[in-house]
């Protein structure tokens, strides 16, 4: 399992663009991968410009069909073209009571 954690920042005014591109378009393409088992979009309390995007892949061949595909392009245009600053990690997961990690 391979998690990637985003942090998002838009221009002020830019925020409900970015967030409804996200939610209606981008996060339920990636969501229809064979790959991806979960999508989390945060926005920071106090501060609207502020998300935070927690994905979750079966492996690293799904993590790399997703960085590959055209929604991903096409989302990271969308996101220049808005002047978002985009900064991403990538995490294993560590084995926790109850659950398996691959």
């Amino acid at each position: 399992m391979i998690t990637i954690v985003a942090t998002l920042v838009c221009k002020p005014g830019t925020e409900e663009e970015v967030e409804r591109a996200s939610l209606d378009w981008f996060i339920p393409k990636t969501l229809e991968e064979e790959g991806c088992d979960e999508f989390l979009l945060l926005r920071q309390q106090d501060d609207p410009t502020r998300f935070v995007s927690y994905e979750i892949f079966r492996d690293k061949a799904a993590l790399d069909a997703h960085i590959a595909s055209d929604h991903v392009k096409q989302f990271f245009e969308f996101m220049t073209d808005k002047e978002v600053q985009n900064a991403f990690k990538l995490y294993d997961a560590l084995p926790s009571a109850g659950r398996e990690t691959s």
